[in-house]
């Protein structure tokens, strides 16, 4: 049936259920250190200037009706909100925390509206409902004379788009339906907000899904940010937000409490993965990685540019492994959802956050084709410190990490060390739990270390065999505790010499018993790699280097050698 215009008989009013509060979870929505209405408003907050109620208002105004916030939180700039969820959320999740004349100012935002006219999606699943009169009127250009502005019709197609990714290719529950079976889409005005998702009624199932709806900004020329779509910036930011609103409403199938942080990097993803064209993201790729010692739950803003832990766990792992994740969402917290996600793999997030540092040291014109498959768009990260040369004293962070926060340290060889092994000793403080990751580059070929073995104190010995080949090495130690901030370490190297299997700074008998343990009982490997066991130099470890180091250790016989395979 060709249905275009439908009049909406009534609006109904959004039920808000009590929760405990989650207000530390809506940080500052802005780059670090820039002042913008909500950085204001959560500094007025953290201050005790104003009420969470006070904030939870202000911050919805900001996003969506800057004209009545009040001026000492205004500011010159306009500044587009990519998504106005997190302060919806935000104001859902503390409803029982407002008092009466908090919840009715709330209400205010927390609608669905009575618009003059709706448009079924081609595939029947979304109502689109729209304006044509003021207010909240859409653009009128109609250039396929349908009757229905494009603005609407181009909403409608990307929306089914998603449903079809989301729902048909990947396998998502769909988000608990209303009662006529269709998904509803409003276009009204919002401010500087490019669109939003609420939920709504409680679903059925055991956990806490629950019904949602979206709106988006009608007319989104005056806010948008600049994108790279073929088609133009609007018409980009038409797409995204299609795709990342609905995301949202398919998260809320599965459990509508999630941590904020986890929703925002989530969709962010999955609209660059179905609208990969566009790159609205990449304008907050900048946050994210000129601040790396900042944890992922960061903040909105700042989790707009964590898109990339999510893509990362995509193309490292599974392409539907975020599916797995949110699935476990019902049931458990995020970082346990992870660790299920990755239990198949053989690892766990201790060893996957690691690695994701690593692989963003390959970004811009570092990128080797082996990581992000934009790598090369991305940004660098800035380096914590340059330590002039290896072995070197022990260093401190200049800037700590926070929880899921990492620093990046590069160091170069020495030009006077003799021959030998590298030990790296890194110390986290305790009771952090930490990882630790490194790289070596000699010309053109790169090792890398994802994940050392870290100890139950924070403590990792690893050690570089034949270290003064390196051109270069980057540390990146990583903090896979979830909270606190300024996580402090010590870091040091020193050479050993080659022989030493147990990486004491001393070849003796120690080392024989390590080496036969190694070669004949399976036990630990060399501290400084397989090549330090062949300490007579003829590529392979065996029982004659077991007799080669005892006639060094006792008979004053030759020294271990350096062995250079071809």
């Amino acid at each position: 049936m060709n249905i275009r215009h439908l009049t909406v008989l009534s609006g109904v009013l959004l039920l808000l259920l009590s929760v405990p509060t989650l207000a530390a979870e809506v940080a500052t929505y802005t780059a670090k250190g820039k002042a913008t209405s909500h950085s204001k408003i959560d500094q007025a907050y953290n201050i005790g200037s104003i009420s969470l109620g006070d904030k939870i208002i202000h911050n919805l105004q900001a996003a969506l009706d800057p004209e009545n916030l009040p001026d000492e939180f205004k500011t010159a700039d306009i500044i587009p909100i990519k998504s106005a969820t997190p302060f919806i959320l935000e104001a859902q999740r503390n409803w029982e925390l407002l008092s009466p004349a908090q919840k009715s100012q709330v209400s205010a935002y927390l609608y669905r509206p009575v618009l003059d006219s709706t448009y079924i999606s081609p595939d029947g699943y979304f109502y689109i409902h729209y304006n044509i009169s003021f207010p909240d009127s859409t653009p009128i250009e109609d250039l396929d004379e349908s009757g229905v502005p494009d603005y609407v019709e181009r909403v409608a197609v990307y929306a089914d788009s998603a449903h079809r990714y989301y729902q048909g290719y990947q396998g998502y529950f769909p988000p608990p339906p209303d009662a006529d079976g269709h998904y509803d889409i409003y276009l009204v005005t919002l401010g500087y907000a490019y669109g939003l998702t609420a939920y709504d009624m409680p679903g059925d199932s055991a956990w806490s899904d629950y019904t949602s709806y979206i709106k988006i900004n009608c007319n989104m020329a005056y806010i948008v940010y600049e994108n790279q779509d073929p088609e133009g910036d609007v018409i980009g930011a038409l797409k995204v937000t299609s795709g990342h609103e609905f995301f949202h409403a398919t998260q809320f199938a599965y459990d509508a409490y999630e941590e904020l942080w986890w929703l925002e990097c989530t969709a962010t993803a999955n609209e660059s993965v179905l609208f990969g064209d566009v790159k609205d993201n990449y304008q907050y790729l900048p946050e994210f990685f000129n601040y790396p010692d900042s944890s992922l739950t960061s903040g909105p803003y700042y989790c707009y540019g964590v898109f990339v832990w999510p893509l990362y766990l995509i193309n490292a792992y599974d392409s539907l492994i975020i599916r797995t994740i949110i699935e476990y969402t019902r049931f458990y917290d995020i970082l346990a959802s992870i660790d299920s996600a990755l239990a198949p793999y053989d690892t766990d997030l201790t060893r996957a956050y690691p690695e994701f540092t690593l692989w963003n040291y390959f970004t811009g014109d570092r990128d080797d084709g082996n990581h992000y498959f934009y790598g090369a768009d991305y940004p660098h990260m800035p380096w914590d410190q340059i330590v002039a040369d290896y072995p070197f004293e022990e260093i401190n962070p200049v800037t700590a990490p926070d929880g899921l926060g990492c620093n990046y340290l590069v160091s170069h060889p020495g030009t006077t060390e003799p021959d030998g092994i590298l030990k790296l000793a890194f110390d986290g403080a305790e009771p952090t739990l930490w990882g630790f990751s490194y790289i070596l580059f000699e010309g053109d070929e790169i090792i890398e270390v994802p994940a050392c073995e870290i100890d139950m104190y924070g403590r990792t010995f690893a050690g570089v065999y034949d270290y003064a080949r390196y051109d270069s090495m980057v540390f990146m130690p990583s903090v896979v505790s979830y909270y606190d901030e300024g996580h402090l370490y010590d870091f040091l190297t020193e050479i050993l010499p080659l022989g030493d299997m147990n990486g004491n700074g001393e070849v003796n008998l120690s080392d024989i018993l390590y080496l036969i343990n190694f070669i004949y009982v399976d036990g630990p490997g060399p501290i400084g790699g397989d090549y330090t066991a062949d300490v007579d130099c003829d590529g392979k470890g065996n029982l004659s280097d077991i007799l080669y180091l005892i006639n060094s250790v006792y008979n004053q016989g030759p020294k271990p050698c350096l062995y250079r395979p071809d």
